[in-house]
C-alpha cells in the first residue's frame, strides 16, 4: 500500500513500524541497505501540495498476527529520524504510541488533534505553537 500526504505547510514527515516483539523500525525514508543511518530519500514535503509515498516502493503488512501498527510524525522541523526510532524502541512492553510520545517529548492533549474523515482520511492539526504532530494508525489484516 502507498500513502498519499497532502500539506498545507513546509514539513518534515516520517514514518515508523512496530515489529511483533514491540520494537520500532523506520518505514519513511527508508535506510539504506549499506547504512541504515542513511537514506536516499527526503522526508521533506514543500510548502502544498499532494505526496504519495513511498515514491517507488511499497509497503506490505507482515503476516504475523492480525493488526499492524505504524506512527505517522509530522514536524516542522528535521528530526534525527534513526535517534528517534531508537528512543521508540525502548522499552517494548509499554505501549506504542507513550512510547512515541515519549520519544517526541509530547504531551498528546497540547500537540494537536487527529480526526478521521467519513473517507478514512486522517487529518492532523498542530496546537497553538505545536511543531510535532504524531498518529499512530492501526490496520486490520484479514
Amino acid at each position: 500500500f502507498k500513502m498519499e500526504v497532502k500539506n498545507s505547510t513546509e514539513c518534515y514527515i516520517y514514518v515508523f513500524g512496530k515489529e511483533t516483539d514491540g520494537t520500532s523500525y523506520t518505514l519513511f525514508p527508508y535506510p539504506r541497505a549499506d547504512d541504515p543511518s542513511k537514506t536516499k530519500y527526503s522526508p521533506f514535503c514543500g510548502i502544498t501540495g499532494y505526496r504519495v509515498f513511498p515514491k517507488d516502493k511499497s509497503m506490505t503488512a507482515d503476516s504475523v498476527g492480525k493488526r499492524d501498527a505504524i506512527a505517522v510524525v509530522v514536524s516542522k522541523d528535521e528530526i534525527d529520524w534513526v535517534e528517534l526510532n531508537a528512543a521508540i524502541s525502548r522499552n517494548p512492553q509499554t505501549e506504542f504510541s507513550q512510547r512515541l510520545n515519549a520519544a517526541l517529548g509530547l504531551n498528546a492533549r497540547a500537540a494537536g488533534r487527529s480526526q478521521v474523515s467519513s473517507t478514512g482520511n486522517i487529518v492532523l492539526r498542530a496546537g497553538n505553537g505545536g511543531k510535532v504532530l504524531a498518529c499512530v494508525v492501526e490496520i486490520d489484516k484479514q
